[in-house]
């Protein structure tokens, strides 16, 4: 049998922000009301990280250590830890102080980290928009997976 020559594949080349991109649409979400703080956390969260949209959805609180988030069930089912920046440390806790206020008297029934104006776990759609909503805002184009 002669040699077979594998066939040279084409390798996506990934755009990332820059740092002046990724701080121009962390300002967007600038506000102290809870879904600007939450935005910004879930922002920071993605950049930092580089989570897939549905390993953020999937994130409990009790994953959240000191300086990194602990991934369990992936995409390649290996759990795995993503460490994160003292910038997204701070969102983070800011977050979960708004968020413990906010939702004070409401019986919390899920312990997911990032949830919706109405204490439900939030979608894919939500993430998206999210993201949308900063890239627009500063006329960058991006998505989760950017």
């Amino acid at each position: 049998m002669s040699e077979v020559k594998l066939l040279k594949q084409n390798t996506a080349i990934i755009n990332v922000f820059s740092e002046d991109e990724v701080s121009r649409m962390l300002k967007t979400f600038k506000g102290n009301r809870f879904l600007e703080i939450r935005d910004k956390a879930i922002l920071c969260t993605l950049i930092d990280t580089g989570v897939r949209c549905a390993e953020l959805l999937n994130l409990k609180i009790a994953d959240v250590k000191d300086n990194y988030i602990k991934i369990k069930n992936p995409k390649n089912r290996k759990d795995r830890m993503a460490s994160f920046s003292p910038y997204t440390k701070k969102a983070i806790i800011k977050y979960l102080r708004c968020r413990e206020s906010f939702f004070i008297n409401k019986d919390l029934k899920e312990d997911y980290l990032f949830l919706s104006y109405r204490a439900n776990e939030l979608t894919v759609e939500a993430i998206e928009r999210i993201v949308k909503t900063a890239g627009v805002s500063e006329q960058i184009r991006c998505s989760p997976h950017s």
